[in-house]
């Protein structure tokens, strides 16, 4: 027996039960967003009252951790220093603009 884990009109995951009577299993995947609002217990009261055989067995499934999302990259430090010389040299920044970022960038 399987069944979809339906929240609010969205298929959030899966529950079911298989196997011989006697090392009949339980098994369910809950969307990783969706982890931790008690969805999965809800699932699996639901489906202990339609699956009526006994006994139940169940395990934890290792799913390994998503990998660390890497820091967005920093600008380095001497380009910003550049670039701003530039804009100052075309005279698209005053003195006063240039010293003003020059020290936002090397507060920073």
């Amino acid at each position: 027996m399987i069944k979809a884990v339906v929240v609010d009109g969205e298929v959030t995951g899966t529950i079911g039960s298989w196997g011989d009577p006697a090392e009949r299993e339980v098994t369910y995947r809950i969307g990783r967003s969706h982890w931790g609002k008690g969805i999965a217990t809800s699932a699996l009261r639901a489906l202990l009252a339609v699956d009526l055989l006994r006994s139940l067995h169940a395990r934890v499934a290792y799913e390994p951790a998503p990998p660390p999302q890497a820091a967005p990259a920093q600008p380095d430090m001497y380009e910003q220093l550049k670039k701003l010389a530039e804009l100052k040299g075309a005279g698209i920044l005053t003195e006063e603009e240039f010293a003003a970022e020059k020290a936002k960038i090397l507060n920073t």
